[in-house]
């Protein structure tokens, strides 16, 4: 399987990069993202 990645989009902002392999997934959040989900999800960003 190939890595597969999406993108998260929030209010048109791009806000995280979901990145899917074989082992699970990893979450990496923009800097926009890490403004707007520094309240709401602490955990992933």
């Amino acid at each position: 399987m190939e890595p597969k990645e999406c993108k998260i989009v929030c209010d048109g902002k791009e806000i995280a990069t979901l990145t899917c392999t074989e082992g699970g997934f990893t979450v990496k959040c923009t800097e926009e993202g890490k403004e707007l989900c520094r309240e709401m999800c602490k955990e992933c960003c």
